[in-house]
């Protein structure tokens, strides 16, 4: 592994042990143990990344853009199905009712810079809210009352991941590399290598055996969990990757970039099985429903679009704004809902089968 200085290697178990708290519902006081590095066989950091000086002079001058995104930028649902989570470009946290989508309270703590990820705990009682302001806050639920706060990280933050069963957290965003933290001890477990751009979107398989990276080098990264080793950089897109999506079965990882183009393939074995190019526009949101039979894609003009999965066959359009749709989670108990966040800063509610707003 790539070696953390003392300095960082105690900002990123701080980090760890703020995380941790999502799955723990409390900290534990924030000592600052000793990080246990893995060894370094098997580190993804020693695969060749084959990435040419073009992509490299591309990533510097994406360093130098402010981050583009409005309005709402990610979503969460509780466990439960009783509470979204919506973070936006204002820095905002705000609680809706699932049922109504009606506001329930707004929760502040980055400030005015964007907050880009958001999570609940396995229970559903805890949050956590991730931003360019490279801060990590912890939020309860029911009260609203905020957590520990850390103002640590390398660089500011654009995805964030938890495992289903919340024993693991994965970090990432412009310092190229993604951070897996046990929850559970509250350290970190490894430093994944392999990227070299920003990385826009983080995925775990439902079984927690892989971790995916969608990188703005256009690469899907697919790393074993265990091991840390990195065992697909895939192509296939042209352009940013800015969404992923494992099926509920954990057999396919859906991409979707700037490209406008939405990439499915067999993780096992790293093999694109369909490309479905029916966006007009860059697509920014994916998702699988509960029960995998549908894929929602939310493309940059507004539109969403509903995939059979049995046949990768479109089934529906959807157009319910004229704003870029930059994130949608659907229902965990009833198949047929799904939300979504636009950069009107709009959350709306559709049944997908009927084709209406509720």
């Amino acid at each position: 592994m790539t070696s953390i200085s003392d300095v960082a290697r105690r900002r990123l178990q701080s980090a760890g042990m703020l995380l941790a708290c999502v799955t723990l519902l409390a900290c534990g006081g924030g000592e600052e143990d000793a990080v246990d590095a893995p060894p370094s066989s098997g580190v993804a950091s020693r695969i060749d990344t084959g990435v040419d000086t073009a992509t490299k002079a591309a990533t510097t001058q994406r360093r130098a853009k402010p981050y583009s995104r409005r309005g709402v930028t990610a979503l969460a649902i509780a466990p439960e199905g009783s509470t979204i989570a919506v973070v936006s470009h204002d820095g905002g946290v705000r609680l809706f009712d699932a049922a109504t989508v009606e506001l329930r309270t707004t929760l502040r703590g980055h400030g005015a810079d964007p907050a880009t990820g958001v999570l609940f705990s396995a229970d559903g009682r805890k949050l956590a809210s991730v931003g360019r302001d490279s801060v990590v806050r912890v939020w309860d639920v029911a009260s609203g009352r905020a957590g520990a706060a850390l103002h640590g990280s390398e660089g500011a933050i654009r995805a964030v991941a938890a495992t289903a069963d919340g024993a693991l957290v994965a970090s990432a965003g412009e310092s190229t590399r993604v951070m897996l933290w046990d929850a559970r001890s509250g350290k970190l477990k490894r430093a994944l290598g392999g990227a070299t751009d920003f990385i826009n979107a983080l995925a775990f398989s439902p079984d927690g055996r892989w971790v995916a990276a969608g990188s703005a080098d256009a690469r899907v990264l697919v790393w074993d969990v265990m091991t840390g080793r990195l065992v697909h950089a895939l192509r296939g897109h042209t352009d940013e990757v800015n969404a992923l999506a494992f099926s509920p079965d954990g057999r396919l990882l859906a991409s979707a970039g700037e490209d406008a183009r939405v990439l499915i393939r067999d993780v096992a074995q790293g093999r694109q099985v369909q490309a479905l190019d029916t966006h007009r526009s860059a697509v920014r949101a994916l998702g699988f429903n509960r029960d995998g039979s549908r894929l929602a894609s939310g493309g940059e003009r507004g539109t969403l679009l509903l995939w059979d999965a049995t046949n990768w066959q479109l089934s529906r359009g959807l157009v319910g704004s004229t704003a870029a749709i930059n994130a949608v989670v659907f229902d965990p108990k009833r198949t047929e809902l799904l939300f979504a966040g636009d950069e009107d800063d709009r959350v709306a509610r559709w049944d997908v089968v009927a084709g209406a707003k509720q």
